[in-house]
């Protein structure tokens, strides 16, 4: 339930503590949710700003569309690792499959897991102050800092 997230969650959206409005319509919408404009759902979609016009009422596409961007603090040295994971080659993954819209037990609103191909599938995240590690099903543990690069194991 979405209310008990926002009320008992340790890591809330903004905008879903503060105003459904900001996303939603409570007359009626043409699309799910009551969204007042689609969200595309799945695991794979990559990031097209029109995909994602919701999350672009606030949240500027830099972070998505430009590789060295500093929008967010989800960098690798300088490589901005939001536009690596979501215009990864020719699928990409979809915001949603690592972020709760709503709230979350992580911080930066990251899931405990994910849906792939209807199995339900562990995400541990921890954040550092100058970065952190993320564990999935995708890869191992994969570690990042903004101040000086991580080099990581290539692949899973």
């Amino acid at each position: 339930n979405v209310g008990t997230k926002v009320r008992t969650f340790p890591f809330v959206h903004k905008p879903a503590k503060e105003v459904c409005y900001a996303c939603h319509l409570s007359h009626g919408s043409e699309f799910e949710h009551l969204l007042d404009s689609p969200l595309p759902k799945g695991f794979y979609g990559k990031f097209y700003p029109i995909r994602f016009n919701v999350c672009l009422s606030c949240h500027d596409s830099d972070f998505a569309t430009n590789s060295k961007s500093k929008e967010t603090e989800f960098r690798n040295g300088s490589t901005n690792l939001h536009y690596f994971h979501l215009q990864l080659g020719v699928k990409g993954y979809s915001c949603l499959t690592c972020h709760d819209v709503h709230a979350s037990q992580q911080p930066r609103q990251i899931r405990d897991s994910y849906l792939f191909e209807g199995v339900e599938v562990p995400l541990k995240y921890v954040k550092t102050p100058t970065g952190g590690n993320c564990a999935s099903a995708c890869h191992g543990t994969k570690t990042y800092d903004r101040n000086k690069a991580v080099l990581n194991a290539p692949g899973r």
